[in-house]
C-alpha cells in the first residue's frame, strides 16, 4: 500500500526510527565539486578543431557523463577565449577551436548544447570568460570582424600574445556587454573568469618586459591623474570586477560570479610564502579586496602547488583565504591535477587537498573545489579519477547554498502527490508540480530510505517528472532545490507494507 505522506506535518522523533516509520530525510551534503573544460587550444574539448558537430556533441556527452560518474556537481566551461565566442553572438566572431576558422559556424549551439545536457546530469554550468585577451597565438586565422583587426587601437602586443588594453572604457565595456548576452540569453548558473587580467609579466633578454600601455597612461598624466601607474592598472580592474558583480546580480539576481586568480595574492600574504608571484603588484589584481568587498560570491584561487611544500603549502594558503572571506562567501580552491601528467605529482596528494579543503566551511555553509582540468580525469592519470570516486565523493553532494543571492525558500512548490509503480526490480516515482512554479526551481533532489539508512541521490533537472529507482527502498522523498541553494518542503512515499 503506497501512502502520500505530508511529512513536514509529522513531529520529528529524536533518535533513529524504527525501518519501517516514515521519517524526515537529512539535509544532502554541501560541496562544490567542480572542473575546469578548457576550449582554447582544443586542451579538453573539442579534441580537435576539424571534428563534425555530432562527435564534438557526443564528445562532450561522454565528458560530462564522466563528471557525473565521478561525482561532480558542476563543469566550468571556457565560452570565451580570446574575444571569440562558442555560441552565436552579435559581439564576438565565432571561435576558431570549433571549426578550424575563425567566424565559421559548427552548424549548431556548443553553449546551449552543453548547458542543457550539464543540467540533464545535474551538474551546474559556469560560463567562463577571458575579457582581455586578444589572441593567445599567432595561429593565423582571424577573421575580418575580430576586434584586433577592427579596433587595432585597443591592442597591446605582449610576447606572441596580443592583450586589450584594460585601460580603455570601450574595452571593459565590449567586455561588459559579452558577458550580458550570455547571462541573458543562455540558462547558466554563474560567470566565471580566471586569472588573466593583465599578463603575467615575461622577460626579453633577461630582462622582465613591461606591458605598453603608455598612450594611455600618458593621456591620463596629461588629464591631470595622479595615481601611480601601479594604482591606475588596479583601479581599471577593481572597476570592472565591480561592474561584472553589478551586471550580473541585476540581469540574473540567483546567478553567480566567481574569480579563479593566482592563488598567492603578496609575499608575506601568509608569512610563510617569501617570494614568487606578485598578484597584486604584477597582474593588479587586488583579490583579497574583491572577496572583502563582497563582489565576488566565491573565489576559487589555484593553489596549484604541493601539499608539503614549506613556503606554497596548500593548507597554509588555503587558510589565509578563508580567513580574508570576512563576508562569508565562498571559497573553493583550484587543484591542480594536471600535474599528475605534467610533473609525475601523486594523486594522492589531489586527494589529500580535496579532503583538506573540507576544513573551511563558511557560515553559508558546504565546502568546495575546482579541478583543473578534465583531461587528466578523461584519461584518469595515475588512476586519480578512481582514487577521487572511491575515497572523495563517495556520495552525492549539492553546491553549497548563496542565501546572500535570496532566499526562495517560501516560493518553492512541492512536488505535488507523489505516485510509484513497480517496474521489475525498480520502482518508479512520478509527480506533477505546478508549471508556474517549477521555473523557479533548479533541481528535484531524490532522497531514499532503506531501513535507517538514507541515501541522497543526483539531483534531476527541473523540467523532470519522473525517476526509476533501482531496488525496493522503505521510504522515497523528493524536494525542489532553488536556484540559490534553498531547500523546498519535501513530499515522501511510504512503501513499507501497512
Amino acid at each position: 500500500m503506497l501512502k502520500v505522506i505530508p511529512l513536514l506535518l509529522l513531529p520529528i522523533a529524536l533518535g533513529a526510527p524504527p525501518a519501517s516509520a516514515a521519517s524526515l530525510p537529512p539535509d544532502p551534503r554541501r560541496e562544490f565539486r567542480g572542473v575546469w573544460i578548457t576550449t582554447i587550444h582544443n586542451l579538453d574539448w573539442p579534441s580537435r578543431e576539424d571534428l563534425p558537430a555530432e562527435t564534438q556533441r557526443q564528445e562532450l556527452l561522454s565528458m560530462l557523463d564522466r563528471c557525473a560518474e565521478l561525482g561532480l556537481n558542476a563543469v566550468l566551461l571556457q565560452v570565451r577565449s580570446e574575444c571569440d565566442a562558442l555560441y552565436p553572438s552579435k559581439l564576438e566572431p565565432w571561435s576558431p577551436w570549433l571549426t578550424g576558422i575563425m567566424g565559421q559556424s559548427p552548424g549548431y549551439d556548443p553553449l546551449a548544447f552543453a548547458i542543457q545536457a550539464a543540467h540533464q546530469r545535474g551538474l551546474e554550468l559556469h560560463a567562463w570568460f577571458n575579457p582581455f585577451r586578444a589572441v593567445n597565438s599567432d595561429h593565423g586565422r582571424l577573421c575580418k570582424s575580430h576586434v584586433s583587426l577592427t579596433h587595432p587601437e585597443f591592442t597591446v602586443r605582449y610576447g606572441s600574445k596580443v592583450w586589450l588594453d584594460p585601460a580603455i572604457p570601450t574595452v571593459r565595456t565590449r567586455a561588459l556587454d559579452s558577458i550580458r548576452e550570455v547571462v541573458r540569453d543562455y540558462d547558466i548558473d554563474a560567470v566565471h573568469l580566471d586569472d588573466y587580467f593583465y599578463p603575467y609579466p615575461i622577460k626579453v633578454d633577461g630582462s622582465y618586459q613591461d606591458f605598453n600601455d603608455t598612450k594611455s597612461w600618458t593621456a591620463y598624466t596629461r588629464s591631470g591623474g595622479s595615481l601611480s601607474r601601479a594604482d591606475w592598472r588596479r583601479s581599471h580592474i577593481n572597476d570592472f570586477v565591480s561592474q561584472v558583480h553589478r551586471l550580473v546580480h541585476k540581469e540574473k539576481p540567483s546567478c553567480s560570479f566567481g574569480i579563479s586568480p593566482f592563488g598567492i595574492y603578496r609575499p608575506g600574504q601568509p608569512a610563510q610564502v617569501k617570494t614568487g608571484l606578485d598578484c597584486y603588484d604584477q597582474l593588479y589584481a587586488d583579490t583579497r579586496l574583491w572577496l572583502r568587498e563582497g563582489w565576488l560570491d566565491y573565489i576559487a584561487p589555484q593553489l596549484y602547488w604541493e601539499t608539503s611544500s614549506k613556503q606554497y603549502g596548500f593548507a597554509g594558503l588555503y587558510q589565509w583565504w578563508n580567513q580574508e572571506n570576512v563576508r562569508q562567501r565562498h571559497v573553493w580552491p583550484g587543484i591542480a591535477i594536471y600535474r599528475i601528467r605534467t610533473e609525475g605529482r601523486s594523486a594522492y596528494d589531489s586527494l589529500k587537498q580535496v579532503n583538506l579543503t573540507r576544513s573551511g566551511a563558511s557560515r553559508s555553509g558546504g565546502t568546495g573545489h575546482v579541478l583543473f582540468s578534465l583531461e587528466t580525469l578523461m584519461a584518469n592519470q595515475s588512476k586519480v579519477t578512481t582514487l577521487l570516486r572511491t575515497k572523495a565523493y563517495a556520495d552525492v553532494a549539492l553546491p553549497p547554498a548563496s542565501p546572500w543571492l535570496g532566499d526562495d525558500t517560501q516560493k518553492l512548490p512541492r512536488p505535488g502527490p507523489l505516485t510509484a509503480r513497480t517496474d521489475k526490480d525498480a520502482v518508479v516515482i512520478t509527480w506533477d508540480a505546478p508549471r508556474l512554479q517549477a521555473s523557479r526551481v533548479r533541481w528535484w533532489l531524490p532522497q531514499t530510505r532503506s531501513g535507517q539508512t538514507w541515501k541522497t541521490l543526483r539531483p534531476l533537472p527541473a523540467q523532470a517528472s519522473s525517476l526509476q529507482i533501482i531496488g525496493k527502498p522503505d521510504q522515497i522523498a523528493l524536494r525542489a532545490v532553488g536556484r540559490t541553494g534553498s531547500l523546498g518542503e519535501v513530499d515522501s512515499l511510504d512503501l513499507t507494507p501497512p
